[in-house]
């Protein structure tokens, strides 16, 4: 435990300060517009980010409750954490290791990327939204 230090229990008044939900990892699409990877010329609307990462684990990066657990066709999982009026969305998750309506804390592992060890790199999902605004993640994580 690296012993985070968030300014308050509010979610708001710790933008910018919020751990990333992985140890480790890099942005790798970013938030609203952004090129499709393979058709030329044509934009997607990005919800979140993607952080690329090879670190298994994915954690809270606040204190709240889980409110949903989706289960994708693909069998990969999304999870949705409520903290107040905002919500964290962790999707691509292969293992999860809370329940509905369990309560997390900061930095709590939440689930994991993937099953098999010899996978290097893994892309989780992460989106903030305040009520049914969608919010950049980029202006709420740590940039350290």
């Amino acid at each position: 435990d690296q012993g985070f230090n968030l300014i308050s229990s509010d979610f708001q008044s710790n933008k910018g300060q919020l751990p990333w939900p992985v140890k480790n990892g890099s942005i790798v699409s970013k938030f609203g517009k952004v090129a499709h990877p393979v058709l030329a010329g044509i934009t997607l609307m990005n919800n979140g980010i993607e952080i690329a990462t090879n670190n298994n684990s994915v954690c809270a990066v606040f204190n709240g409750e889980v409110s949903k657990i989706i289960v994708l066709p693909t069998g990969l999982k999304v999870v949705i954490v409520k903290h107040g009026n905002y919500l964290t969305v962790y999707s691509n998750l292969k293992n999860i290791h809370i329940q509905k309506g369990q309560s997390v804390k900061t930095q709590d592992i939440i689930g994991a990327l993937y099953e098999e060890d010899n996978i290097k790199n893994n892309l989780l999902g992460f989106q903030i939204w305040n009520g049914r605004e969608k919010l950049n993640p980029t202006h709420w994580i740590s940039s350290d």
